[in-house]
């Protein structure tokens, strides 16, 4: 046994748990897959759980690698046993044939001691040195697939530093997302304050509508009657429309009647009129005829008055004034 195996105590009192159980705990500290966690559980404690589950995701990982070198660990060492020990019986068959072919001795002897030193015969040789060579195979197949495997690890290990590095600026985004997160429930909270304060506008508004549907069918019910009342009127209209252009030709008929009388009243008074001017020419020609001679003897007094004596003109003017 190698210092790589397993020790004689592991193998006598084999470990009923692993560092993966010391790393989960008890169930109950944290929140299960299959729940939620508990409403009451600070955020510290969810830390601690989500650091812990992170720290069992590695330690399973680096279980499996540590497993899988062991696995191939016990397979190279079992083929270099059975390697060893092919070329060990080798090497005594070899030596065999060399001191069968030196030595003098019986062949009766040599069968003996040929069985006593090889366990095999020449057919479980082939067979085993087939086995062996397939194994080699094996091996070296294993060994490329143990590069693949270390390489495809190193790749995994790289991944996982970069995905560790998203998840650790997932995590501050998350805080960041937490800390919007509250402030658009406050933001929520006030919207909704705002929407309840909209509703009861809206009901407040919603009744006054309805009020208002009340008024303006009041008003079609009287915009109707209105209408009848205007389609009277407009019939009462048209009738006393038609009753006044009756009316109205019955007046020209008999204006025109009246002019005709006016007419004839006129032309006679104007006949009678005419012969009162000229019978009031004539007498206004005989009038200032009349005056005429009233001047024409008024001019002889007064020529008469100027040739007399001035006595005689004072006495006439005492007796004009007199007469006077």
């Amino acid at each position: 046994m190698g210092l790589d195996g397993p020790h004689w105590v592991a193998k006598l009192f084999p470990p009923h748990f692993t560092v993966l159980d010391l790393l989960e705990g008890p169930r109950i500290a944290g929140p299960t897959p299959l729940g939620p966690s508990p409403p009451l559980q600070l955020a510290s404690e969810k830390e601690a759980w989500e650091r812990s589950r992170r720290v069992q995701g590695l330690y399973r990982t680096a279980l499996r690698e540590v497993q899988l070198r062991e696995g191939q660990n016990r397979r190279e060492r079992l083929l270099e046993m059975i390697v060893r020990e092919g070329e060990v019986k080798e090497a005594d068959l070899n030596d065999e044939g060399h001191s069968d072919a030196a030595s003098s001795r019986p062949q009766g002897e040599k069968e003996e001691e040929k069985e006593e030193r090889c366990i095999w015969n020449p057919q479980d040789l082939c067979t085993l040195r087939k086995a062996v060579r397939e194994l080699e195979l094996d091996r070296r197949r294993l060994r490329v697939e143990l590069k693949q495997a270390r390489a495809e690890a190193e790749k995994q290990r790289e991944a996982r530093r970069q995905l560790q590095g998203l998840l650790d600026e997932r995590e501050e985004q998350l805080g960041r997302v937490k800390r919007a997160a509250t402030r658009q429930a406050l933001h929520l909270d006030a919207l909704c304050a705002e929407g309840h304060r909209r509703d009861v506008q809206l009901e407040v508004q919603a009744t006054e509508a309805k009020d208002r549907g009340e008024e303006a069918r009041a008003a079609g019910t009287r915009l109707r009657k209105a209408e009848e009342v205007a389609q009277a009127v407009r019939r009462e209209n048209a009738d006393l429309a038609w009753e006044l252009e009756r009316l109205r030709g019955q007046q020209g008929e008999e204006g025109r009647r009246q002019a005709q009388a006016a007419q004839v009243e006129c032309e006679a008074a104007l006949w009678g009129l005419r012969r009162e001017a000229e019978t009031a020419r004539a007498e206004l020609e005989a009038e200032r005829q009349s005056h005429t001679r009233s001047r024409a003897a008024l001019e002889l007094l007064r020529k008469h008055f100027s040739s007399q004596s001035p006595r005689d003109t004072k006495v006439s003017g005492t007796d004009r004034i007199s007469y006077i």
